[in-house]
């Protein structure tokens, strides 16, 4: 049985039915994505008559008017509008730009500003949008006068600009009837998209779940800009860009008891996925709410100024999204469904787990073969201690030690900040302001100016000689630490981790100074886990 039907339309006719809702794009597919380059690269294929593809659509009745919704091809539709109209609106944004054409190499050209770039260049869409040739005339004598090139070379060629605009391009259209049940629909989907491609499950995923329930798929959506756009009223006008990943696995793992990926290949998931869907289509919103709900209380529970007072996706101290996946699942499962507080004491617990899971890049490799490990610890009634384990079993020893707490990198800053945290470290001289993830700016205690020429660069960049402060304070910093230091109070200095022996703070015992302090930062960090019942 035939399911599709091949049609072919020209390029102002798709234009308008986009702007007229005849075609449009479903909540599965992604946003428009394609560069200026490729679509300046669209628009060059399209003016030589190159082929640019078939395009998907499958047809939609609804409320007796026929609909087209753009299965494959979204982002050469929408270069398509940008073209003429030179904005487009997107779900969530608008794209502007200006196409221009140069008639002198004929060549194209994109760019935000309206600024021309050259005599010999021309706004595609003021040729393109012309009802006729014969409208072009004007266009082309202004040009040739203004960029000293004969009329008829210029006129011949906006002339055939705009017939490969506007007449003789015709796209090819595969058009999937409206009769074609949402199992195929689903199917032939994820085949165009994914299949013979390595991808992330979370892309199947919520792919699968708009095509089987659209308005989870929106609230998700909406969920995640209302993050994102720091409108949410729980948060403090913090801005919470979570992956999509988070949150379409989040839903999943309450969806699946305990999974973030059901079968190995992108089809099978798929399959499986669909069957989940509807196994369970009656409880899909309580779902979701059980989701949207722990994911708060995970973000809460990562800005509690008592604990780490991560303050948004901005913070370079988030330095993976991933353990957010295991935390809500965690808060979900245990607390939010039986309606109870969290005890301090899990609130701890967790937090240690995901310092550890941070520092030990537990979700870098085999990431759904972990998660799967640790949504099912969770599932089967284990608690963040089991989770902790479940990381040890993978890196082995899991406390800090002098002999690998060294050099530089994101994880060692992340357990720096940690530190200081918990020590409620102040600024140097601010003396009001605690360190926070969001005013902190790395600080060489020993100033590059100070021991660049005297010691190697990644002695100079070790995290011994590391501290956060205000940036105003680091900036106002170039004099030797045996002056400077003088002058901030001890209690200070202790937060910071920063020997006393004065004797350490001269360029001369720098290397010193390295050791003693390695030693108090480890000391400390270990110290902290094992308060926070990790360790």
């Amino acid at each position: 049985m035939t399911i599709a039907k091949l049609e072919k339309d020209k390029i102002p006719s798709l234009v308008e039915k986009f702007k007229n809702d005849i075609i449009s794009i479903p909540i599965f597919q992604r946003e428009f994505v394609w560069s200026d380059y490729q679509i300046v690269t669209l628009a060059e294929s399209i003016y030589k008559g190159y082929p640019i593809g078939i395009m998907i659509f499958y047809e939609s009745i609804e409320s007796g008017k026929t609909q087209y919704k753009v299965l494959d091809g979204q982002q050469r539709l929408l270069s398509m509008v940008l073209m003429r109209e030179e904005r487009v609106r997107t779900q969530d944004d608008e794209r502007k730009r200006i196409i221009w054409f140069n008639v002198k190499t004929e060549e194209f050209k994109i760019t935000e500003s309206e600024r021309r770039p050259g005599a010999e260049w021309i706004r595609l869409s003021e040729v393109i949008t012309k009802n006729n040739t014969k409208e072009i005339v004007p266009l082309a004598q202004r040009l040739a006068s203004e960029a000293r090139i004969p009329l008829e070379e210029v006129l011949e060629k906006l002339t055939h600009l705009w017939n490969m605009f506007n007449v003789e391009y015709e796209v090819p259209i595969y058009i999937l009837q409206s009769n074609t049940d949402i199992d195929t629909l689903g199917e032939i989907f994820v085949r165009i998209n994914f299949a013979g491609t390595r991808v992330r499950s979370a892309d199947v995923n919520y792919t699968m779940l708009a095509i089987a329930n659209e308005k989870i798929a929106k609230l998700m959506r909406e969920f995640y800009h209302e993050l994102a756009n720091a409108t949410f009223q729980d948060f403090k006008g913090y801005e919470w860009d979570l992956e999509y990943g988070v949150i379409v696995r989040t839903f999943l793992a309450f969806l699946s008891e305990g999974k973030a990926r059901l079968e190995n290949t992108v089809l099978e998931q798929a399959r499986a996925l669909k069957e989940l869907l509807k196994e369970k289509e009656n409880k899909l919103e309580e779902i979701w709410e059980l989701t949207k709900s722990s994911i708060i209380e995970t973000i809460k529970l990562l800005m509690d100024d008592n604990l780490l007072a991560i303050k948004g996706t901005k913070s370079r101290f988030l330095i993976s999204q991933t353990p957010l996946v295991t935390m809500a699942y965690y808060i979900g499962r245990k607390f939010l469904i039986n309606n109870i507080p969290i005890p301090e004491n899990e609130k701890q617990g967790l937090i240690g787990w995901f310092i550890l899971a941070t520092y030990h890049r537990r979700y870098t490799s085999a990431t759904e073969t972990k998660l799967n490990e640790d949504l099912q610890t969770i599932a089967g009634g284990g608690n963040y201690r089991n989770l902790v384990e479940n990381l040890r079993k993978s890196v082995g020893e899991l406390k800090v030690s002098e002999e690998t707490y060294r050099g530089s990198g994101s994880d060692k800053i992340f357990l720096l900040y940690t530190v200081l945290r918990f020590n409620k470290a102040r600024d140097f001289y601010d003396k009001e302001t605690l360190i926070s993830s969001l005013n902190a700016t790395i600080h060489h205690i020993f100033p590059i100016n100070i021991i660049g020429g005297r010691y190697g660069r990644n002695m100079v960049n070790d995290i011994a000689n590391m501290t956060l402060l205000l940036s105003k304070s680091n900036e106002s910093i170039r004099e030797s630490p045996r002056i400077y230091l003088k002058r901030i109070p001890p209690e200070i200095l202790r937060a910071h981790l920063i020997p006393e022996d004065r004797t350490l703070w001269r360029e001369e015992k720098f290397k010193d100074f390295l050791e003693e302090r390695r030693k108090l930062l480890v000391n400390a960090i270990n110290s902290l886990l094992s308060k926070l019942g990790v360790v």
